[in-house]
């Protein structure tokens, strides 16, 4: 008779991505700005920040080009170029939030940003550059400002955090600059985080990984690629990028996995507007045949919620928390998955599920958009906020263990 399988404890929890009155009491909303405002991940986050209880945009940073133009001119300029340039793959414009006052927010330039904010008139700075501009960030960062960024410049083990993994090892220390990883490794951490952690409550260890991905069109932002180098319809990601490096690098960061963990990583884009299409096979050590079941997997991944205290936390500090609907992992029972123009917010979607000897099989779907960008850095910025006001943060230059959020989890 097969051992039943144990399950890493977790809460049910029911809170869509779109921001609600939080139960705390009413607080000023907390000013940022936006770096790269006017790329397609910038303009994601301005348009969750529209309606954001808890943080409130006052000032993009585009270009000189961009200066002092109104912000819905230039979005839609920038949006109607995308429907053209995606228009085979039936690229969704992103409208120009209704809630937004255009007048109040135009973009500046990054020298103009500087003379009119400081550090206390702007609490966090997200950032969307490209890494070839990465020392904008330093500049920033120099002069007191925190950064919240999605840009490989800079990112580091020590920095680089994905919530619901991370929760307990985020330091408490307050710190100039936080990076949110690759868009696939969004995507992929909250899974492999689950299977890591079940794994090992029945002993076992995970001892290598593979990882190819099906990358849509808008993981480029507003940059356009040179067809030439497709192969069939699709474009090997690594004859231009380095996604397949950071993917690698940040895996193992993230999940610590030793020398002797093999970890192959490849890439390739093309096929869709949005949404990331994930093939992860996870090995597991020392066992020729796994023991487990898919059902077990998908009850692993159906109740993995880490992060339920915190919320809760949070709301009652009066910080809107951005996250799934109902957990962080949806399983999908479909054979074909779900189509990728459905696959919207901060729920990853497993599907395509088999165990095949040793190792662990499944399609990992992401929005690359909000999962693996905008809302991925806003979760990293509300959990600061919430440190703040709930007095857990330290002004030392080391984390203490014993005043965490993370000990809520």
């Amino acid at each position: 008779m097969r051992t039943p399988i144990r399950q890493a404890s977790s809460t049910h929890i029911s809170q869509s991505l779109l921001p609600t009155p939080e139960v705390g009491t009413h607080q000023t909303p907390v000013p940022v700005a936006l770096l790269g405002g006017t790329g397609l991940s910038g303009r994601v986050l301005y348009s969750i920040l529209s309606n954001h209880p808890t943080f409130q945009c006052v000032s993009v940073i585009g270009s000189s080009a961009s200066e002092g133009r109104r912000f819905e001119e230039i979005w839609e300029e920038k949006e109607k170029k995308l429907r053209e340039l995606h228009r085979n793959v039936g690229y969704e414009c992103l409208p120009f939030p209704s809630s937004s006052n255009d007048g109040a927010v135009r973009p500046v330039a990054f020298e103009a940003f500087l003379s009119l904010h400081t550090p206390s008139s702007v609490k966090f700075v997200f950032s969307t550059i490209a890494p070839s501009l990465g020392f904008l960030e330093t500049r920033l960062t120099c002069q007191g400002f925190t950064v919240v960024s999605i840009s490989p410049h800079g990112r580091l083990p020590s920095n680089t955090f994905v919530l619901e993994h991370s929760l307990a090892s985020l330091p408490m220390a307050p710190m100039s600059l936080y990076k949110s990883p690759n868009c696939v490794v969004c995507g992929l951490t909250p899974v492999l985080s689950c299977l890591v952690s079940n794994l090992h409550l029945i002993g076992l260890e995970v001892s290598g990984l593979t990882v190819t991905t099906m990358q849509s069109l808008t993981g480029r932002g507003d940059s356009p690629y040179d067809s030439e180098l497709c192969v069939g319809n699709m474009l090997p990601v690594g004859q231009i990028e380095d996604t397949e490096q950071y993917i690698t690098s940040e895996l193992k960061g993230l999940f610590d996995f030793p020398s002797s963990v093999p970890v192959d990583v490849r890439c390739y884009r093309g096929g869709a507007a949005r949404c990331h299409i994930i093939d992860l096979r996870v090995s597991v050590g020392g066992i020729e045949d796994l023991q487990v079941q898919p059902d077990d997997v998908k009850k692993w991944c159906e109740n993995y919620n880490p992060c339920k205290e915190y919320y809760d936390l949070a709301s009652k500090a009066g910080v809107h928390t951005t996250k799934a609907e109902k957990t962080p992992i949806h399983f999908s029972s479909n054979k074909t998955g779900m189509l990728q123009s459905s696959v919207k917010g901060m729920a990853v979607v497993v599907t395509n599920l088999a165990i095949q000897e040793n190792t662990i099989k499944m399609t990992v779907m992401v929005d690359n958009l909000i999962k693996g960008a905008a809302g991925a850095v806003l979760q990293l910025a509300e959990w600061v906020e919430a440190g703040k006001r709930l007095g857990l943060s330290s002004s030392s230059s080391s984390p203490s263990p014993s005043s965490s959020l993370s000990s809520a989890t």
